[in-house]
């Protein structure tokens, strides 16, 4: 009966989330309450307070992983600590290629990574899309980048 109404609170948590975010949004704020419900005591009424509060308030982060070789890449948003994000975007990289490193990690901003045809690669940082891919590129033609292009980019952030 309790693990009931703890299933209970916590599917009515994670749908009034659903219903106010975006998905990933959402998947992120659920994977947090799951890890929360995992690691607090046993009085259900302060968990759930707890959890609420917790992951309402849990910075996002993100990144990109990139191997310079082959020109695969990888990339996470909307993670609740470096380590996850970092995790993710190995993972993502290496089902598309082998050598994959982070090659930039953050949080509540956005991200780029831009490649030139000469193997040259730099990835930066901005406020939005627009402005994290003019970074990249900018970045990527100081590294000596021939005919540098966008290759990925991401947000995290509420």
């Amino acid at each position: 009966m309790k693990l009931r109404w703890v299933f209970s609170v916590a599917l009515g948590v994670v749908l009034g989330l659903v219903a106010r975010n975006a998905p990933a949004r959402a998947d992120s704020i659920n994977h947090c309450i799951d890890s929360c419900f995992s690691t607090w005591g046993s009085d259900q009424e302060e968990l759930r307070q707890e959890c609420l509060n917790q992951c309402r308030n849990a910075p996002n982060y993100g990144a990109i992983a990139y191997a310079e070789h082959n020109g695969a890449y990888g990339f996470s948003y909307h993670y609740h600590s470096a380590a996850e994000a970092n995790q993710h975007a190995l993972s993502d990289c290496l089902a598309k290629g082998a050598d994959c490193k982070v090659v930039i990690s953050f949080s509540e901003t956005c991200a780029a990574l831009a490649a030139g045809d000469n193997g040259r690669f730099a990835a930066s940082r901005g406020d939005g899309r627009g402005e994290a891919q003019s970074n990249a590129l900018t970045a990527c033609s100081r590294n000596g980048g021939k005919h540098c292009g966008i290759k990925t980019w991401t947000c995290a952030r509420d």
